[in-house]
């Protein structure tokens, strides 16, 4: 069965090598305006269709849209229905335009394109490829064809449009039977404008008699003439349009009788529900307004608990100033105590007041010592007697001062060690009695603090409660 097998596109509108499928189904993806369409248009110009007419009058004409460069081709590989396979090969005029050239043998890629070993190909030139394609199908290539009709007698098998004894008809002729789609007296006359319909989507009985007319036009075809007058005939056309469309009229009528029943008892349902929502909305609005009056009340009483707070956390900020510098008053005057008491050991008061209590002792032993001297110079005898008695009475005197400054010492340093102790046991008392109060301040603040902020929580949480109940 003849059909066309795929498309290859060389260096078109697309970069590139692009293959096309058609022998089987074929999909073709993309986004928008990513060319689809536009190689859809490809098929129409295969059997024979104008290839101006494909391409958008706002795009460029064909040759120059699809055949860019001097090494661009559109080939068509198809099957005849005698089983053989050849190609259709669209190439650009130099002075712009189409030529068609017909291949007997099967699109291979290395006739049209050249490999340079390091990946990159290069698609030949028409010159290169002509002499490429002849020396590899001898005999199995047609002459340039640059009419897009005789192209369609060929590829359609249209012999009628070959008639004539001319040298150009022969030749038209014999390539038809060469490379036509179909053999023998079968043809394919008019199927581009088919398939340019079908192509465009165009289904609409406008378009089909427009078609038809164009084909008929062609073949020379007279339409008989018909007595019937234009206005009868549109007379019977509108009747006919009413009497159909009469049905869907009851179909809708019924309908909206069905619909203004439902309104109907829809209103019905919605005045007897109007007492009840009025009742509703007047009782919503008395709550709103309680709850409205219960959040007033609730803020003032949250100022003045705020207010409250704020006064005894002054109180206690004061208190607790006044404590520490209390603290720092006592700590200060126990510095000096202690630095007093350091100066007092540093220079040895203790010894001075030794001596200070010993001074009486010591005049009376200079006083006796004056003596003695008189005696030693009144009296030259008996020295030695009188030397002993005096020995035995200063030893004895000396022993009794001895006594008296051991038990003064002692009582010193017992005064000594009853003062520190004293001095010990008041700062410890102090100190404690400071740690005491402080942590009755502490503890007094933290609980008032933790009432004032649970009184705000539920505060807050009665403030963020929603006011309307079912």
């Amino acid at each position: 069965m003849s059909q066309l097998l795929r498309i290859i596109l060389i260096n078109t509108h697309l970069k590139g090598v692009v293959e096309l499928q058609m022998d089987q189904h074929t999909n073709i993806c993309g986004t928008n305006a990513s060319g689809k369409t536009t190689l859809q248009r490809l098929v129409p110009v295969f059997f024979g269709e104008l290839p101006n007419k494909v391409v958008p009058k706002t795009r460029k004409k064909f040759d120059e849209f699809y055949l860019p460069f001097t090494n661009s081709y559109i080939i068509y590989e198809y099957r005849r229905d005698d089983g053989g396979v050849c190609q259709a090969v669209l190439t650009k005029k130099s002075d712009g335009g189409l030529e068609y050239r017909f291949v007997g043998i099967p699109y291979q890629s290395e006739h049209y394109l050249q490999d340079n070993g390091q990946g990159d190909v290069k698609a030949y030139s028409y010159s290169e490829w002509a002499s490429i394609v002849r020396h590899q199908a001898a005999g199995q290539i047609s002459a340039k064809i640059g009419a897009t009709s005789e192209y369609r007698s060929i590829i359609q098998n249209d012999t009628g449009a070959l008639r004539g004894n001319s040298a150009d008809n022969l030749k038209l002729r014999r390539l038809a039977a060469q490379f036509a789609l179909v053999s023998g007296s079968h043809k394919l006359r008019h199927i581009e404008k088919l398939v340019s319909a079908v192509h465009a989507k165009e289904g609409k009985m406008d378009t089909l008699k427009a078609m038809l007319a164009a084909i008929f036009e062609e073949d020379g075809v007279t339409l008989p003439a018909t007595k019937v007058k234009n206005t009868k005939a549109r007379e019977w056309i509108q009747q006919m349009r009413q009497s159909k469309g009469l049905a869907g009229l009851h179909e809708k009528l019924d309908r909206l009788k069905q619909l203004a029943r439902q309104t109907d008892a829809l209103e019905s349902q919605l005045a007897g529900l109007q007492p009840r929502l009025q009742q509703d909305q007047e009782q919503q609005q008395a709550q709103k307004a309680d709850s409205e009056e219960q959040l007033h009340a609730l803020r003032r009483r949250f100022s003045q608990l705020k207010e409250q707070f704020q006064e005894q956390e002054n109180e206690l900020n004061s208190s607790l100033s006044r404590t520490g510098h209390d603290l720092k008053e006592t700590q200060s005057r126990l510095d000096r105590l202690q630095q007093r008491f350091d100066a007092y050991e540093a220079d040895d008061m203790a010894g001075l007041q030794r001596d200070t209590d010993a001074l009486p002792l010591w005049r009376e032993q200079l006083q006796q010592l004056q003596e003695q001297y008189q005696l030693m110079a009144e009296q030259h005898g008996d020295l030695e007697h009188q030397l002993g008695l005096r020995k035995i009475q200063l030893s004895e005197a000396l022993d009794r001062h001895s006594a008296r400054h051991a038990t003064r010492v002692k009582e010193l340093q017992q005064q000594k060690d009853q003062t520190r102790e004293a001095q010990d046991q008041k700062l410890s008392e102090l100190d404690q009695a400071f740690q005491n109060r402080f942590q009755q301040q502490q503890e007094l603040f933290a609980e008032q603090k933790s009432e004032c902020q649970s009184a705000i929580a539920v505060l807050q949480s009665q403030l963020n409660a929603p006011l309307e109940t079912e």
